[in-house]
């Protein structure tokens, strides 16, 4: 079960838990400029490129897999989807996007990669 928080809520939370835990309670941190955003996502799907048990497999990625550095990039699911549609046409070999006619939204696959 995923729990989507908004970015104010998060910060709640987090300082929240962090009052109980003994750490110390800290402000957002700053949002990072448009392009070190850009290329903290597309450093987080090339870790997923990295060699897996079966290097021939591709992996399917969702919106929702970024949930746990939602803090860290400060942007919408919408950024995050233009942005990976953009990689998906710059690294054709690396990343697809391909509409899911079922829920009317894109999907993203990490494509296999050579060792």
């Amino acid at each position: 079960m995923h729990i989507r928080y908004s970015l104010e809520k998060a910060a709640e939370t987090a300082n929240s838990h962090a009052g109980t835990c003994r750490a110390l309670p800290r402000e957002l941190p700053a949002r990072p400029d448009e392009e070190s955003a850009r290329r903290l996502l597309h450093s987080w799907v090339l870790s997923t490129s990295r060699p897996r048990r079966d290097p021939h497999q591709y992996l399917d990625l969702d919106l929702s897999d970024f949930d746990s550095g939602r803090l860290e990039l400060q942007r919408t699911n919408e950024w995050i989807q233009t942005e990976l549609e953009a990689l998906a046409i710059e690294q054709s070999d690396l990343l697809s996007a391909r509409p899911d006619e079922r829920t009317g939204t894109v999907r993203f696959r990490v494509l296999p990669q050579p060792h």
